[in-house]
């Protein structure tokens, strides 16, 4: 069913682009699908839609432009021209396919396979907390079937229903957009993503001239600084593959070869909307009022896990043993005794309530600097996180933030800045594995003479014998392709495949 469902977005993305160059459209891929194009070039393989992104500007030609086209059994749909529509979420959809989403079987939107549009609205400088917080009032508002975000406000909520009853959805709803979307973006530095249950913002200038990336068989623009983009909205790890049990896809109903309005005709026959609608409603004024006391429970269930894993973590830290290890440079077995730890404490709900086990500093310092050493500097910023003003770590942060520039830099093929950056941290720490494979990414981009090359490997070997970082195989294999050793490349390459989810590394294989 996936690989339907992909084909026929495909095609949808295809007719998108086609209008946009035709009518001087500017619009990028968004979320997972430029994730797609730089880790796949193509679909993330359980990816079920395409999402892009465009200014407000540009999608008003764009409606103006579908109206010219007058194309058949296309719909484009968005809550300003369909007052059932519940979702900030712009819909370009085919009519005669089904994709009906669990959570909005009762709503009046339409509900055909469809290519996601976010809009990208500037967000006035200094009133940052102001727009989200009116943002999400406003989505509140537009949806009235479950709430849209945990960090709404209940008391502006039942003000907002108010207002409805005195003076209709319209006029509340048209307020806020009045508000929030008519702002000039050279007042601005940020555009706020409007997402289904959430937002995201991103500064302005990473949206420039657009990147083009192979997508399957069309080339896809990307925003200028997506790696930038991507960084912000999933951290620093985007582009490796998520373990099997937390790859998601959309909870829908679909069908590439029916019409949503057969299965809405067959079931609505059998339910009273008025009365469910009233249903929803009050269900969701219950949930509003109780997500205080929820967020208070949820951090009493955090607080109880927290207790049992501060034990295992307790027992999984053997402080001399560590010491001992790190200062005879022994990364490999280092990392396998503080993975637990690690893993545990940077996990996104310890982070998210900023609760921190009682390790001592040492602990942590060796823990980042083992985490740098050995090549995940991504899980390394998710630790320091939880020690942002701690200025005991102010110089593992700035190396951080370095091997983030450098990255940045090599994927905008600045490859000069990159490489004077990461030879000046290996100068500070020569087993900066982090900054170590930025170099290997660069000097492997010019052909090697054969003596180069066997010089890199020992070096290559040497690092892996002290970190037991599994990437350098890949990087190894590279340099014996060259050599023209290729089935020990071969046994390299599947080495590394066989126990890396680096997504960009393996697609290079590939």
């Amino acid at each position: 069913m996936v690989e339907e469902v992909q084909k026929e977005s495909l095609r949808l993305m295809k007719e998108i682009d086609e209008i946009c160059k035709k009518y001087d459209i500017t619009y990028y891929g968004e979320g997972g699908t430029v994730i797609g194009a730089l880790r796949h070039r193509g679909f993330i393989p359980w990816d079920d839609d395409m999402d892009i992104v465009m200014t407000r500007g540009n999608f008003l030609k764009f409606v103006e432009a579908l109206k010219k086209e007058n194309l058949e059994d296309r719909i484009l749909e968005y809550p300003e021209d369909n007052k059932e529509s519940p979702v900030v979420t712009i819909k370009y959809m085919d009519y005669n396919t089904t994709t009906i989403f669990k959570s909005l079987f009762l709503s009046g939107s339409n509900s055909g396979l469809n290519i996601d549009i976010f809009i990208l609205d500037p967000i006035p400088k200094g009133k940052e907390k102001w727009f989200k917080k009116n943002f999400l009032s406003y989505c509140e508002i537009l949806c009235p079937y479950y709430v849209i975000n945990e960090e709404s406000s209940y008391f502006r909520y039942r003000i907002d229903l108010l207002k409805e009853k005195l003076f209709g959805r319209d006029y509340v709803l048209n307020n806020y957009r009045k508000r929030l979307f008519n702002f000039n973006e050279e007042d601005c530095e940020e555009y706020l993503v409007r997402w289904g249950i959430t937002y995201q913002t991103v500064k302005i200038d990473y949206y420039k001239e657009p990147r083009y990336y192979k997508f399957c068989d069309m080339m896809l623009p990307i925003p200028s600084k997506a790696e930038r983009i991507l960084t912000n909205y999933f951290g620093d790890d985007w582009y490796i593959m998520p373990s099997e049990e937390k790859q998601e896809s959309h909870d829908t109903i679909r069908n590439m070869h029916v019409g949503y309005m057969k299965y809405k005709d067959d079931y609505m026959k059998y339910i009273d909307k008025e009365r469910v609608q009233k249903d929803f409603l009050k269900s969701k004024i219950l949930r509003m009022k109780k997500l205080n006391f929820e967020r208070k429970i949820n951090k009493d269930n955090y607080n109880l896990k927290f207790v049992k894993d501060s034990i295992i973590v307790k027992e999984t830290i053997k402080e001399e043993e560590i010491k001992i290890l790190f200062d005879n440079n022994k990364y490999k077995e280092l990392y396998q005794n503080l993975e637990k730890y690690i893993s545990l404490q940077i996990s996104g709900l310890y982070r998210k309530n900023n609760l921190v086990f009682d390790v001592s500093k040492e602990i942590i310092k060796i823990s980042l600097i083992t985490l740098i050493n050995d090549g995940k500097y991504y899980d390394a910023f998710k630790l320091i996180s939880l020690f942002e003003n701690d200025e005991d770590f102010n110089e593992i942060k700035e190396t951080l933030f370095k091997i983030r520039e450098a990255k940045y830099n090599y994927f905008e093929a600045e490859f000069d800045k990159s490489l004077e950056i990461v030879d000046n941290l290996l100068k500070e720490n020569e087993l900066n594995m982090s900054a170590y494979k930025i170099k290997l990414d660069i000097i492997l981009k010019n052909k090697l003479s054969k003596k180069d090359a066997e010089s890199l490997i020992k070096d290559i070997e040497n690092y892996k014998n002290i970190t037991g970082d599994i990437e350098l195989d890949k990087y190894w294999g590279d340099l014996l392709i060259m050599l023209e050793k290729v089935e020990e490349a071969k046994e390299k390459y599947n080495n590394f495949k066989n126990n890396s989810r680096n997504g960009l590394l393996l697609l290079d294989i590939k």
